[in-house]
């Protein structure tokens, strides 16, 4: 776990998919015995998921005040436009529903919880 840790500060990734480790009956690992308790795993995880966090929000504050080429893929609950970059960075815009399957550049105005922009 602590290599695991390591690394991941250490690489600074967009986005973690994690998941504790749970038997798949059938497979031969499935009845071995499990050196970790559930209760160290559910630790280790929030550690992990904590620390993910930290880059995440830091990753993202550092796309305010640049512009990206998005693909604009979706109309959200809140009206707003939503769109990909190139490295699946989502960022939301006020825009036609029109766009919808175009580019359009959005420049980066404001990171909350999300990332949010103008169609220039």
């Amino acid at each position: 776990f602590k290599e695991t840790l390591r690394i991941v500060k250490e690489v600074k990734f967009q986005a973690l998919f994690t998941f504790i480790y749970s038997k798949r009956y059938g497979t031969p690992a499935a009845t071995m015995k499990d050196p970790v308790t559930r209760a160290e795993k559910g630790k280790w995880f929030s550690e992990l998921l904590q620390a993910q966090e930290e880059i995440s929000k830091r990753n993202y504050a550092s796309y305010v005040g640049t512009t990206h080429r998005v693909l604009c893929d979706e109309v959200k609950e809140n009206g707003k436009l939503s769109g990909k970059t190139l490295s699946a960075v989502e960022i939301e815009f006020e825009g036609d529903p029109a766009l919808l399957g175009q580019f359009v550049d959005v420049r980066v105005d404001r990171f909350t919880n999300i990332l949010e922009g103008t169609k220039l």
